[in-house]
């Protein structure tokens, strides 16, 4: 139940689509062949002329040939009057796409405000659903997963991600436990203390900031991460891409800690061309495009307490922070920091804002905006060129992608890919042990299968371990059974799977030796490969497909083709 509370939660809302007026519904909802890359995404041909922004007594509308932009929703997309600047990104955005085509990441603020405006308002019921699947991150923070392995990484995790806990700890006046990995994660639970005062603060959030939370929680599989992104910009402690000051941390260091372990990886074992590389670049610009959701022309409205920079930011006097919750009440939390210098109270910033707009904290302001801008659009550039770059060497025709294998199934049954022939077959590569990205995908499998196979199992699921050391047939059987009986595990010998994972291109980081006991991170390609019933490549879909745009791609594949009883 969890996983496919979560897995649905990651889908709702991200998929850009706007009023049928402005664009076809269908257009969007039929993505391109995915690219290996995971770069190619739904597109649409450009209509429109001229983009604008008219301001009202209720903000600012970006409109494109005077028709006012909407959301899925068919609301308007309207942008509060102290956010003239996101309203000239998002038109920005739309001004920028090239006269050829639309990709859906070109457009993150466009996507954000709208799931802002269409779910997360005050009163919206989704609200309060996106609350409670955000608090689940809590019992399943990356940064509180300490994994046993070299001295090296250990190091990494103590320096990086210890003094975000710690910090978490001050902000929210309550102990935060760490994950055990080696039991794994989906037992634990944080502290009923913990999560009331999470929930405490989170409901503080208007619909710009929850917006913003929400997407860098999926990016970084982080709620205290995200909670300091977050809190760190609402005070306008930002000075540049990097680090704020006082300590603050910016969308550099943010990305930075959230991708540890893959940093650890790539040291290790070399960096993957246009994967890693690629998935570090989205990361910035899905952050960056976050806290500019949240920035705006108004002074803080509470105070912050000193984010981690080093353990020295931990010690001090007990000073204050207070907030506002969603019925008027307030919270008042006692912290063992002090508060930032530049920081002021609300009377105090009334008193100063009497001299006019034109005050340092205009100037500052400014200065902050300039910067966190220029940081966003170098970031779009670095994407481009990247994607540029891949979609220049990307090979034509369809790729050779598949071959001869030779498994043990769940069943300690010797499998071979002729066992398979006779119907569709849907192939996952992944491991038991993952916190995240694998339920999350397995319960989109669940979901395709459940549309696909209504009328009879026309395509066999199959998941195919990278971890083989570790899964044994009894844990692939027992870990598969929870999202949906049909999937057939399979394993082997490194080698065998070696194989298998080159035939299908896919890359893994399994170590080759691995002592009996010995934690290690596994890093894999994360995608579904579809094969004929002849076993013949068809299409892969990536993460950016949802469960119902899967199932009709693969619907248009298979069209009315009977199944044949696959050997037992």
């Amino acid at each position: 139940m969890f996983r496919s509370q979560t897995s649905r939660a990651l889908r709702r809302g991200y998929s850009l689509s706007f009023n049928a007026s402005i664009i076809p519904q269908s257009i969007l909802e039929t993505p391109d062949t995915v690219s290996q890359t995971k770069l190619a995404e739904a597109t649409l041909k450009r209509f429109w002329k001229s983009v604008s922004i008219e301001e009202s007594s209720l903000g600012y509308v970006v409109t494109l040939d005077k028709k006012a932009l909407k959301t899925p929703s068919s609301a308007v997309l309207q942008i509060p009057s102290n956010k003239k600047t996101l309203a000239t990104l998002i038109a920005a955005e739309w001004s920028q796409v090239s006269s050829a085509s639309i990709r859906q990441h070109q457009l993150p603020l466009t996507s954000l405000a709208a799931r802002a405006i269409d779910h997360l308002d005050l009163h919206h019921r989704d609200r309060a659903s996106t609350i409670t699947t955000l608090l689940r991150y809590l019992d399943t923070d990356a940064v509180l997963i300490h994994i046993k392995g070299s001295d090296k990484f250990q190091k990494m995790q103590e320096e990086e991600w210890t003094p975000i806990r710690k910090w978490a700890e001050t902000f929210f006046e309550t102990k935060i436990s760490f994950l055990p990995a080696e039991a794994g994660i989906i037992s634990h639970k944080q502290s009923p203390e913990t999560r009331a005062a999470a929930m405490k603060w989170i409901e503080t959030l208007d619909k710009w900031e929850l917006a913003a939370f929400e997407r860098s929680v999926y990016v970084t599989k982080s709620f205290l991460l995200s909670t300091l992104l977050v809190e760190s910009q609402k005070q306008g402690l930002l000075s540049n891409g990097e680090k704020g000051k006082g300590g603050a941390l910016g969308v550099e260091e943010i990305a930075q800690r959230a991708s540890l372990e893959v940093r650890y990886q790539t040291d290790m074992w070399g960096e993957v061309e246009d994967t890693h590389d690629v998935d570090h670049e989205d990361i910035r610009r899905q952050l960056a495009s976050a806290v500019l959701l949240i920035s705006s022309s108004q002074f803080p409205k509470s105070k912050i307490v000193n984010p981690p920079s080093s353990p020295a930011t931990q010690k001090g006097t007990g000073a204050k922070r207070s907030y506002s919750t969603a019925t008027g009440q307030r919270r008042t939390f006692s912290t063992a920091c002090p508060r930032l210098s530049g920081i002021k109270s609300p009377n105090e910033v009334k008193e100063k804002a009497r001299v006019g707009p034109f005050s340092w904290q205009s100037g500052l302001l400014f200065t902050v905006t300039a910067v966190v801008l220029g940081f966003y659009f170098n970031s779009e550039r670095k994407r481009v060129k990247i994607e540029q770059a891949v979609e220049a060497n990307k090979p034509a025709g369809k790729p050779r992608i598949g071959g001869p294998f030779s498994l043990v199934d769940h069943d300690n049954r010797r499998v071979t890919q002729d066992d398979f022939k006779g119907k569709y077959l849907l192939l996952y590569f992944g491991f038991t042990r993952c916190p995240d990205i694998c339920p999350e995908e397995l319960d989109k499998m669940a979901l395709v299968l459940k549309d696909v196979n209504a009328e009879a199992e026309v395509v066999k699921p199959v998941f195919i371990t990278c971890d083989p050391a570790r899964d044994s047939t009894a844990d692939l059987k027992k870990y598969l059974a929870e999202f949906d009986p049909s999937i057939l595990g399979l394993t082997g010998t490194y080698e065998e799977i070696k194989q298998v994972c080159k035939a299908f291109r896919v890359y893994f980081s399994t170590p080759r030796e691995v002592k009996e006991g010995e934690d290690y991170l596994v890093d894999h390609s994360i995608f579904f490969y579809l094969m004929d019933p002849e076993g013949q490549f068809v299409d892969a879909f990536g993460r950016n497909y949802t469960p119902e745009q899967a199932a009709r791609r693969m619907k248009e594949y298979i069209g009315g083709f009977k199944p044949t009883e696959i050997k037992k």
